[in-house]
């Protein structure tokens, strides 16, 4: 059967650069801590101090803890587990910036991959968004203060579009709703109305989706490791899998996105309501034309 797939969804990863989003820790336009405490107020306390996923092992770091280095040296190269952190880039050298990072050595997580623990290439803060409204409020405050914007839902992304040094990230790992529409209507568009038609949130990943759908009796155009999030970039940037010859990419299966675009307004786009915007997201990549949510 047919599978058609309804995307609201965000971003596995891009980051949001412009010359003139340029600033950067240590310089008068970085927001002081009365501001981010503010956002984070904003926010309902959805702002969180990056940690990275090794730096409990690390002695010398602030976030040092045995028994919680133990729990991380257990799972470190478990991609489910390592995708439910913020803390990581799925292909380690991406949490790299120069020589500077918290990685554990993936052959052996017992051992440290660095002489002390900092950032590499994560960002100082994330956002961990649970509504559009959490994306909206971070993308006002990033054009209020000119910072870069970073997004990521697992982290799987070989070229590192996840994460960004000096960036304000938007983590969408935790927006998982999934739900299955037997009949469909689109939004003001009656030729995008459609049949059995699955709704997938920004941050389920493949294992779940199989999981879910699979108890309607349907199949998924999604690719083969689990812990790949589905929505966003996998599916923005074409979404090859086990189905394409038969089915066509995931992204030719889309019917409707809601979307944040830069200016921090929430639209519901498709086929009629905003042609152009619905073609492009269909293929330039997670987060390029705008932030996919629920």
């Amino acid at each position: 059967m047919h599978f058609s797939i309804f995307l609201w969804i965000a971003g596995l990863a891009a980051v949001i650069a412009e010359s003139s989003y340029d600033c950067v820790p240590g310089r008068k336009c970085w927001p002081n801590q009365q501001q981010w405490q503010q956002l984070n107020k904003t926010l309902g306390g959805h702002l969180h101090r990056t940690i990275p996923l090794g730096a409990p092992c690390y002695k010398n770091s602030k976030d040092f803890d045995e028994r919680h280095c133990k729990s991380v040296q257990s799972t470190y190269n478990s991609s489910l587990d390592r995708v439910s952190h913020y803390g990581q880039t799925f292909w380690q050298n991406w949490e790299v910036c120069d020589t500077m990072g918290c990685s554990l050595l993936s052959s052996n997580p017992t051992k440290e991959l660095f002489p002390a623990c900092s950032l590499g290439s994560l960002a100082a803060y994330y956002v961990d968004a649970r509504k559009a409204s959490h994306i909206s409020t971070t993308l006002l405050f990033s054009t209020e203060h000119n910072l870069r914007i970073s997004i990521k839902n697992t982290g799987h992304d070989f070229a590192g579009r996840s994460v960004g040094p000096n960036t304000l990230a938007i983590w969408t790992h935790n927006l998982s709703e999934m739900s299955f529409h037997e009949n469909f209507t689109a939004s003001n568009c009656p030729m995008a109305n459609g049949h059995n038609i699955g709704e997938l949130g920004a941050g389920v990943v493949a294992e779940d989706v199989y999981r879910f759908f699979g108890a309607y009796g349907m199949d998924i155009t999604g690719g083969y490791e689990e812990s790949v999030g589905l929505a966003g970039g996998f599916a923005q940037g074409g979404g090859v899998g086990d189905f394409t010859a038969r089915y066509g990419l995931m992204a030719d299966n889309a019917v409707e996105f809601e979307v944040v675009t830069a200016d921090g307004v929430v639209r519901v786009i498709n086929e009629c309501n905003d042609h152009d915007l619905f073609w492009a997201i269909r293929g330039g990549g997670g987060g390029t034309f705008a932030v996919l949510t629920t």
